[in-house]
């Protein structure tokens, strides 16, 4: 009678440990309050009209719901609201507010499904059918995404990085999900995938590697730990929260420069500051700068000693992809 009673208050204790552990799991994914606050500077301006960044556009929104802002880099304290069509260019950041959401296809017909309360930049973007060469290089600062990599078997270098605050995760041609908070990051693989995660707090250590149907969850700081097999119900799960269109990416122009001026919004629908979460940037100017300047930095440092293995070679060698079967 004393065992099992005893027993119980085991289980107990076990169950009451899972659920905080549970709960302290989520409010980190959440990326807590200051990074909720830190969506939009509050000082933003949304446009009447679009104008476009610099360059060549590198993908284009396919769907909106809800409330979707686009900061150039080159004006950090204007802001666009999203459209379907609305070209994308380089040094882009996307952020979606509550109870919203965007579908983004690139060029090289890789699609992107963004949650609400999501924030990210695409640093790099470069793609050549005839080169055969693709890289791109992307920072998530918050949020939750999910990544449909276009497999590029022929290509010379076909890289794809999506960058968090606590790693690297580099791709060839996978689905995946990425949830990112302050110093938080889990992936979901979903089939056929493989992924290589590099940690930023400990970049000299070889990569470890996700594949189809595992997570893992990586706090900033400690070493990134051994993924963990999951059913294909959440796989499933997630899949049904963050979907893709049918409806194709591209537009007729995507190929040569933006001209001119994109009427999204009639003044009846412009959203006014006062409608945007409050925030507590009282530098909000200096700070997008440092930020964007910040996230530029570290993609170059990390991009450049990560471009055909994860760091130079007269480091440490990276171990391999596996080579695609023969009949590809």
């Amino acid at each position: 009678m004393v065992h099992t009673k005893y027993k119980g208050i085991i289980f107990f204790l076990i169950a009451m440990i899972l659920i905080v552990h549970a709960h302290a799991l989520a409010e980190s994914l959440a990326a807590n309050d200051d990074l909720n606050d830190d969506l939009l500077p509050e000082t933003l301006v949304i446009q009447k009209t679009f104008k476009p960044g610099f360059g060549k556009p590198v993908g284009n929104v396919v769907l909106v719901s809800g409330q979707v802002v686009i900061i150039h880099q080159s004006s950090s304290l204007k802001g666009y609201s999203a459209a379907a069509n609305t070209p994308l260019f380089k040094d882009d950041t996307i952020v979606t507010l509550e109870d919203s959401s965007i579908e983004i296809h690139f060029k090289d017909n890789s699609k992107v499904s963004i949650e609400e309360k999501t924030k990210f930049t695409i640093n790099k973007c470069e793609y050549d059918d005839d080169l055969k060469d693709r890289s791109v290089f992307l920072t998530m600062i918050k949020g939750k995404i999910r990544f449909l990599v276009t497999k590029l078997l022929k290509f010379r270098r076909a890289e794809f990085k999506v960058k968090t605050r606590t790693c690297v995760a580099g791709v060839r041609g996978s689905d995946f999900v990425i949830m990112a908070g302050a110093d938080l990051t889990r992936i979901t693989a979903f089939d056929d995938t493989r992924l290589a995660i590099t940690n930023l707090a400990i970049p000299e250590k070889p990569p470890l590697f996700l594949n189809s149907f595992e997570q893992v969850t990586h706090r900033f700081g400690e070493a990134v730990p051994e993924p963990e097999k999951i059913e294909t119900g959440i796989t499933e799960e997630l899949k049904n929260e963050l979907p893709f269109s049918d409806q194709p990416g591209e537009t007729s122009d995507q190929d040569a420069d933006f001209q001119g001026d994109l009427v999204l919004i009639s003044d009846d629908q412009l959203v006014s500051q006062d409608n945007y979460p409050e925030s507590d940037w009282k530098k909000s100017g200096n700070r997008q700068k440092e930020t964007l300047e910040t996230i530029l930095d570290q993609e170059r440092v990390i991009s450049d000693s990560m471009h055909e293995d994860f760091l130079a070679a007269d480091v440490w060698e990276t171990p391999p992809f596996p080579p695609p079967p023969d009949d590809e």
